[in-house]
Protein backbone atom coordinates (compact mmCIF):
# COMPACT_ATOMS: atom_id res chain seq x y z
CA UNK A 1 0.00 0.00 0.00
CA UNK A 2 1.42 3.43 -0.48
CA UNK A 3 0.75 6.75 0.84
CA UNK A 4 1.64 10.48 0.03
CA UNK A 5 4.87 11.78 0.08
CA UNK A 6 3.51 14.93 2.08
CA UNK A 7 1.53 15.77 4.66
CA UNK A 8 -1.32 18.20 3.52
CA UNK A 9 -3.29 21.11 5.27
CA UNK A 10 -6.26 22.30 4.72
CA UNK A 11 -6.05 26.19 3.93
CA UNK A 12 -1.98 26.04 4.37
CA UNK A 13 0.31 26.01 1.12
CA UNK A 14 2.19 22.89 0.92
CA UNK A 15 6.09 24.14 0.59
CA UNK A 16 8.53 21.83 -0.36
CA UNK A 17 12.44 21.11 -1.23
CA UNK A 18 12.92 19.22 -4.12
CA UNK A 19 15.69 16.65 -3.87
CA UNK A 20 16.24 17.01 -7.40
CA UNK A 21 17.58 20.28 -6.63
CA UNK A 22 20.52 19.50 -4.90
CA UNK A 23 21.42 16.86 -7.40
CA UNK A 24 25.10 17.71 -9.04
CA UNK A 25 26.98 16.47 -11.36
CA UNK A 26 30.22 14.40 -10.26
CA UNK A 27 33.15 13.52 -12.64
CA UNK A 28 33.20 10.20 -14.52
CA UNK A 29 36.98 10.05 -14.13
CA UNK A 30 37.88 11.00 -10.52
CA UNK A 31 34.36 10.82 -8.56
CA UNK A 32 34.77 14.39 -7.67
CA UNK A 33 32.42 17.30 -8.11
CA UNK A 34 31.92 19.17 -10.87
CA UNK A 35 32.01 23.00 -10.81
CA UNK A 36 30.64 25.33 -13.05
CA UNK A 37 32.82 27.63 -14.76
CA UNK A 38 31.19 29.49 -16.71
CA UNK A 39 27.71 29.27 -18.69
CA UNK A 40 28.10 26.24 -20.84
CA UNK A 41 31.14 24.68 -19.38
CA UNK A 42 31.88 22.08 -16.33
CA UNK A 43 34.87 21.49 -15.00
CA UNK A 44 36.57 19.10 -12.29
CA UNK A 45 39.16 20.89 -10.36
CA UNK A 46 41.11 17.62 -9.21
CA UNK A 47 41.48 16.10 -12.44
CA UNK A 48 40.59 19.04 -14.54
CA UNK A 49 37.68 16.78 -16.96
CA UNK A 50 35.88 19.47 -18.71
CA UNK A 51 32.38 18.68 -20.27
CA UNK A 52 29.80 21.27 -21.65
CA UNK A 53 26.53 18.64 -21.40
CA UNK A 54 26.98 17.29 -17.42
CA UNK A 55 23.55 15.93 -17.99
CA UNK A 56 25.27 12.72 -20.68
CA UNK A 57 28.46 13.19 -19.59
CA UNK A 58 28.16 12.83 -15.34
CA UNK A 59 26.70 11.01 -13.32
CA UNK A 60 24.31 13.18 -11.12
CA UNK A 61 24.40 12.71 -6.81
CA UNK A 62 22.52 14.16 -4.18
CA UNK A 63 24.73 17.11 -2.53
CA UNK A 64 24.07 16.32 0.77
CA UNK A 65 25.71 19.18 2.33
CA UNK A 66 24.58 22.00 0.40
CA UNK A 67 20.99 20.87 1.24
CA UNK A 68 21.80 20.07 5.05
CA UNK A 69 23.35 24.02 4.97
CA UNK A 70 20.10 25.50 3.28
CA UNK A 71 17.78 23.27 5.30
CA UNK A 72 19.79 24.88 8.53
CA UNK A 73 19.59 28.45 6.93
CA UNK A 74 15.50 27.92 6.53
CA UNK A 75 15.20 26.18 10.02
CA UNK A 76 17.00 29.50 11.56
CA UNK A 77 14.51 31.82 9.59
CA UNK A 78 11.21 29.35 11.00
CA UNK A 79 12.86 29.61 14.95
CA UNK A 80 12.38 33.50 14.24
CA UNK A 81 8.93 33.62 12.97
CA UNK A 82 8.02 31.27 15.64
CA UNK A 83 8.46 33.40 18.41
CA UNK A 84 6.05 35.94 17.26
CA UNK A 85 3.57 33.25 17.05
CA UNK A 86 0.82 32.45 19.80
CA UNK A 87 -1.41 29.61 18.17
CA UNK A 88 1.10 28.31 15.48
CA UNK A 89 4.29 26.64 15.43
CA UNK A 90 6.17 25.86 11.82
CA UNK A 91 8.71 23.22 10.99
CA UNK A 92 10.59 21.54 8.43
CA UNK A 93 9.49 17.67 8.14
CA UNK A 94 10.97 15.28 5.42
CA UNK A 95 8.54 13.80 3.11
CA UNK A 96 7.80 9.89 3.39
CA UNK A 97 9.77 9.29 0.47
CA UNK A 98 11.94 12.02 -0.65
CA UNK A 99 11.81 16.10 -0.09
CA UNK A 100 11.33 17.94 2.84
CA UNK A 101 8.21 20.05 3.61
CA UNK A 102 6.93 22.82 5.69
CA UNK A 103 4.87 21.67 8.26
CA UNK A 104 1.96 24.29 10.23
CA UNK A 105 1.35 22.67 13.77
CA UNK A 106 -1.66 24.20 15.47
CA UNK A 107 -0.76 24.68 19.58
CA UNK A 108 -4.67 25.10 20.41
CA UNK A 109 -7.26 26.55 18.55
CA UNK A 110 -9.69 28.73 19.97
CA UNK A 111 -12.63 27.80 17.65
CA UNK A 112 -13.31 24.87 19.52
CA UNK A 113 -12.75 26.44 23.25
CA UNK A 114 -15.23 28.24 25.63
CA UNK A 115 -15.05 31.75 26.99
CA UNK A 116 -13.55 30.62 30.17
CA UNK A 117 -10.55 28.37 28.42
CA UNK A 118 -9.71 31.42 26.31
CA UNK A 119 -9.31 33.28 29.19
CA UNK A 120 -7.18 31.16 31.28
CA UNK A 121 -4.54 30.12 28.25
CA UNK A 122 -4.23 33.76 26.33
CA UNK A 123 -6.21 36.14 28.82
CA UNK A 124 -8.52 37.25 26.18
CA UNK A 125 -11.94 36.66 25.59
CA UNK A 126 -12.95 34.20 23.16
CA UNK A 127 -13.69 36.53 20.56
CA UNK A 128 -10.58 38.28 20.78
CA UNK A 129 -8.91 34.82 20.67
CA UNK A 130 -10.67 33.86 17.44
CA UNK A 131 -10.04 37.12 15.86
CA UNK A 132 -6.07 36.86 16.71
CA UNK A 133 -5.82 33.39 15.74
CA UNK A 134 -7.59 34.17 12.58
CA UNK A 135 -4.98 36.98 11.77
CA UNK A 136 -2.03 34.65 12.79
CA UNK A 137 -3.13 32.20 10.39
CA UNK A 138 -3.03 34.92 7.12
CA UNK A 139 0.28 36.36 8.63
CA UNK A 140 1.60 32.19 8.33
CA UNK A 141 0.32 31.73 4.59
CA UNK A 142 1.87 34.73 3.73
CA UNK A 143 5.02 33.74 5.53
CA UNK A 144 4.95 30.47 3.75
CA UNK A 145 4.65 31.60 0.65
CA UNK A 146 7.29 34.01 1.08
CA UNK A 147 9.95 30.96 1.56
CA UNK A 148 10.26 30.68 -2.18
CA UNK A 149 12.87 33.72 -2.05
CA UNK A 150 14.54 30.53 -0.10
CA UNK A 151 14.70 28.04 -2.78
CA UNK A 152 11.22 26.63 -1.61
CA UNK A 153 8.38 25.36 -3.58
CA UNK A 154 4.73 25.45 -3.45
CA UNK A 155 2.91 22.11 -4.52
CA UNK A 156 -0.75 21.10 -4.38
CA UNK A 157 -2.00 17.58 -4.51
CA UNK A 158 -4.14 17.21 -7.31
CA UNK A 159 -5.47 13.96 -6.55
CA UNK A 160 -4.63 10.31 -4.50
CA UNK A 161 -5.88 7.16 -5.96
CA UNK A 162 -7.37 4.14 -4.50
CA UNK A 163 -3.60 2.92 -3.18
CA UNK A 164 -2.79 5.55 -1.61
CA UNK A 165 -0.61 7.26 -3.86
CA UNK A 166 -0.54 11.08 -4.69
CA UNK A 167 0.10 13.25 -7.59
CA UNK A 168 1.41 16.32 -6.89
CA UNK A 169 2.04 19.67 -9.38
CA UNK A 170 4.08 22.61 -8.44
CA UNK A 171 1.79 26.27 -8.45
CA UNK A 172 3.36 28.65 -10.66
Amino acid sequence: MSTPNFITQRDIPLMIIDDTDYESPVCPECGCWMEQLSDETWTCMECEFTTDNPDKDCELRFDELTCEEDVKFIEDDLAKFNCGLTFFEVVLRSGYYSGIQTLVKCKDNPHNLGNDDCRYYWDMCRSKAIRKFDAEERKVVKFLKSLTSLGLKEIVCVGIFSNGEAVYEYVR
